[in-house]
Order: structure tokens, then C-alpha cells, then sequence
């Protein structure tokens, strides 16, 4: 289902890092949304989905988009200016963080890391004992500062290349940290990114940890 469009404004668009960026828009009055949830960009013929790395309280949206030189949309965008205008429509979605006995396990890769800065700045952060971010290199951390909020609790999964010193990075996948670092126990598992890294994550969840529940959200 496509809800209404409504028409709003770039507030700020920066660099996250060489194929990622950062938007801001200004928010819609009416246009309210749970973290976790996502919008829709609607572009001429064509419409592309990002979660929103915002929280609800906050008074703007916030997209962080992986720019695909040959895309048909994320071009234009990384191209906007402040004051350029932006049709969106949303929210949409029910990958939602709930709240349970079970601590939570936030999985992502690239840019499925924006729906867990959104859930952590909604509040959700002390019922996680894990955020694990599945990217190529160090460069490609995305909110490094904000998720050093959730001390002890971030790892920066490095696939490729070098990989820095610390608590905080792990050589190899996010899939290969879970299924040998990870403790053994009942977690409530969400996944956000590839979906290829989904289903790896879901097959390693089925064998090590059984008795978790799984959530997710798959990237096209």
C-alpha cells in the first residue's frame, strides 16, 4: 500500500564516508513513525525505500543512503542541496524493537545499521548486549560516535583489509562472530542489511541458538 505523498525539505546532506551519505528532511507535520520503521523516496517513475535513522522524538528524518553510482534515484539524491525539495510517503514497516526477558542481538550490514540508531536513540539501548556491524573496512563505519553510547556492546565486523586494534573490531564476519564469540543462550536476533548475510545469520541462529527468536529486514 502507498500512503499519501507529501512534499518536504533537505535540511543538511553530508559525506558518512566515499559511498554513503547522510540526509536530513525536514519533517512533515502528521508524518509520525515508530524507530525501526521506514520511508519511501518517490522520484519521476521511481520509488526506493530507506529505513530512518532518526528518532521519533527528533524533530527532522534522517536517511542514510548508499550511494549507487548507477542507481536510478540515490544519485539524484546525493546531488541535493539544502531547501531542495523531496516527496516522500511512510512510514511503512514492522521490523520494531520489543522489549523482553531475552537480551537483543542488533546484526547489520553497511547500511542496515540506520534502523538500530534509531531504536538505540529511542531508548532501547539497555536491552541490547550486542550491536555488530558487518562492513569491508574501518573507513566504512557508519555513527561510530553515536554507538560508542552502547559501550562494550559495539563491534565493528571488518570483511576485508586491515583491521584496527580493540574491543571494538572483529576480523571477519558478522556471521562468523556470532557463531564463535557469541555465548551460548536465549537472544531475540535482528537482522537488517543483505540478504544474503540474513540468511547465513539465520542458519548459524538455527544451530547454535535454537530456542532465539529472529527478526528482520532485508535490503534489495
Amino acid at each position: 500500500m502507498t500512503l499519501p505523498i507529501s512534499t518536504t525539505r533537505v535540511l543538511t546532506s553530508r559525506r558518512l564516508n566515499e559511498t554513503v551519505f547522510e540526509l536530513q528532511l525536514e519533517r512533515a507535520p502528521g508524518f509520525n513513525f515508530l524507530s525501526g520503521q521506514r520511508l519511501r523516496i518517490h522520484w519521476g517513475a521511481h520509488e526506493r525505500e530507506y529505513s530512518i535513522a532518526s528518532a521519533p522524538a527528533d524533530d527532522h528524518l534522517t536517511l542514510c543512503v548508499r550511494h549507487v553510482l548507477r542507481g536510478a534515484v540515490s544519485p539524484m539524491m546525493a546531488a541535493l542541496s539544502p531547501g531542495e525539495q523531496v516527496h516522500v510517503s511512510g512510514p511503512y514497516g514492522h521490523f520494531r524493537y520489543q522489549s523482553t526477558d531475552h537480551p537483543a542481538v542488533f546484526i547489520a550490514t553497511g547500511t542496515g545499521i540506520a534502523p538500530f540508531r534509531a531504536m538505540i536513540a529511542d531508548g532501547c539501548g539497555t536491552g541490547v548486549l550486542q550491536v555488530l556491524h558487518g562492513i569491508r573496512a574501518a573507513k566504512e563505519q557508519l555513527y561510530r560516535e553515536f554507538f560508542s553510547q552502547v559501550p562494550g556492546r559495539y563491534v565493528a565486523c571488518i570483511s576485508g583489509g586491515d583491521t584496527p586494534g580493540g574491543a571494538e573490531f572483529f576480523k571477519g564476519r558478522v556471521t562468523d562472530y556470532v557463531a564463535h564469540h557469541l555465548a551460548p543462550g536465549r537472544y531475540d536476533f535482528y537482522l537488517c542489511g543483505r540478504q544474503d548475510m540474513i540468511r547465513d545469520a539465520i542458519h548459524v541462529v538455527d544451530d547454535r541458538f535454537s530456542t532465539s527468536r529472529i527478526f528482520t529486514e532485508a535490503f534489495y
